[in-house]
């Protein structure tokens, strides 16, 4: 995963991801319901690892995975488990935040993961060594970018983009994040958020959660066959 935003209208939270990654990578599986441990949990699925890159639960905690932590790090496979497991194994959690303090990431490649719980929000990222968490303003929008594949000039960039996209706007709705998602400096293949770089690296698919009080619904764009899928699940 490799873009992601944040906004938060009113008392409705917008959560938007674009996923980066090898064209020659199993398609995806599109959202569905799925039960962890005694919760709802919905996501899409990566059938490489049966993980998964974002997730909303049925109390409308969500929790997204983006490659890399502070800064670009140097792979260092065979690793023990997928980023995208421990990413659903948190999300499955009584309250994920409580559990990040826990969890075990010895040998987990490093990753940084945007986790909405309770209204409040979190960055929680692994550097191949140290845990680090930080609690972000909620009522404030925000766009991260992998640092495995944006340097720092070229995510600082890309918050000005969010700024400027915003401007002229009282509120920004769903429709308008999955508009900027797919079209902001679409000209632009390397560093457009729709990204192509050779064919190599390409964007696979967005996926966004709208949560409002007492109902999520997540919409999935895959780029590679077109298809477009929606699924809604009631809150607890």
């Amino acid at each position: 995963m490799c873009t992601v935003t944040y906004i938060r209208t009113g008392k409705e939270i917008i959560l938007t991801a674009n996923r980066d990654e090898q064209p020659t990578r199993a398609t995806a599986l599109p959202p569905r319901k799925y039960r962890i441990r005694e919760k709802n949990v919905i996501y899409p699925e990566d059938p490489v690892s049966n993980g998964s890159w974002f997730a909303v639960d049925e109390h409308g905690n969500s929790a997204i995975v983006l490659n890399g932590a502070d800064k670009k790090h140097r792979a260092a496979p065979p690793y023990r488990k997928s980023r995208g497991l421990i990413l659903t194994d948190l999300i499955g959690r009584p309250s994920p935040l409580g559990h990040w303090a826990a969890i075990d990431l010895r040998r987990i490649e490093p990753f940084t993961i945007i986790l909405s719980e309770q209204n409040n929000l979190y960055q929680l990222s692994w550097n191949g060594s140290v845990k680090m968490q930080l609690e972000k303003d909620p009522q404030k929008d925000y766009i991260w970018s992998s640092p495995t594949l944006y340097d720092e000039g070229v995510r600082a960039q890309r918050m000005q983009w969010l700024d400027d996209f915003r401007l002229g706007k009282a509120v920004l709705s769903g429709d308008d994040m999955l508009y900027f998602h797919r079209n902001t400096r679409s000209a632009d293949k390397t560093n457009g958020l729709m990204m192509n770089r050779d064919n190599h690296l390409r964007t696979l698919s967005i996926t966004q959660a709208r949560i409002t009080p007492g109902m999520v619904d997540v919409y999935y764009f895959q780029v590679i066959p077109e298809e477009t899928h929606l699924i809604s699940m009631p809150l607890k």
